[in-house]
């Protein structure tokens, strides 16, 4: 035979432990976690409207063999606002609160910070993007300042003349040992039997010269 419950005694006092320890399960592992991360970006002006939306965050998706919680329970029961007030305390207490008027204050504050930031770092990306071309051209400039000058092909009658006048010169005073033949055109060293005739492609661009062949020349007649 059964006993029943002593006089005095609440026979549900096993069950609503359950109950609680359920609730509190729920309160520091779903709860507590979401309205934290909440309080960082919203702003409750009261207790009230910070326990009302404790109770929808406790309330969604709640298990089958699991009540829903009203805001006042959380108000009212200890077990429950002693995980819960910690998080509103330091979020909203008289010293940390902060009105609406200084949330968003302070959310403009810190957009502006981050505007300016990103100006910044655009001026920065602007001003290496300079300095490289301006590397790029200063190079550039030495590259060409420090080019050797290209050679001057082109020369003067009065520079061929005097290149002729050197040569026959230099014949004259080898004594006959250089010999000059117009009508052949040819250079010969005299005293050379094997290689004393130069090259005709030396030897052409001095009789061309003399020929006026490559440009208004005074001709130097031989002696």
């Amino acid at each position: 035979m059964s006993r029943g419950a002593k006089k005095g005694e609440n026979r549900f006092k096993k069950t609503q432990n359950e109950l609680l320890n359920l609730r509190v399960k729920r309160l520091k592992n779903i709860v507590a976690p979401k309205m934290k991360s909440m309080c960082e970006s919203v702003y409750f002006p009261n207790k009230t409207s910070y326990q009302k939306m404790s109770a929808k965050v406790f309330n969604e998706n709640i298990p089958l063999n699991m009540k829903k919680m009203t805001h006042r329970t959380i108000a009212k029961n200890p077990n429950y606002w002693i995980i819960l007030g910690p998080i509103y305390h330091n979020f909203f207490d008289s010293k940390n609160s902060l009105s609406l008027a200084q949330m968003k204050s302070k959310a403009l504050n810190k957009m502006e910070v981050q505007k300016e930031i990103t100006e910044t770092k655009k001026q920065i990306k602007n001003i290496l993007l300079e300095n490289n071309a301006l590397k790029t051209f200063i190079a550039k400039s030495n590259l060409k300042q420090n080019q050797l000058p290209e050679s001057n092909t082109q020369h003067t009658n009065e520079t061929i003349n005097n290149l002729i006048a050197t040569i026959d010169f230099l014949i004259k005073a080898s004594d006959g040992v250089v010999e000059v033949d117009r009508n052949i055109r040819a250079i010969t060293n005299l005293t050379d039997d094997l290689n004393g005739v130069l090259s005709s492609k030396i030897s052409n661009t001095y009789f061309n010269i003399l020929e006026g062949v490559m440009g208004e020349t005074k001709e130097i007649k031989l002696k």
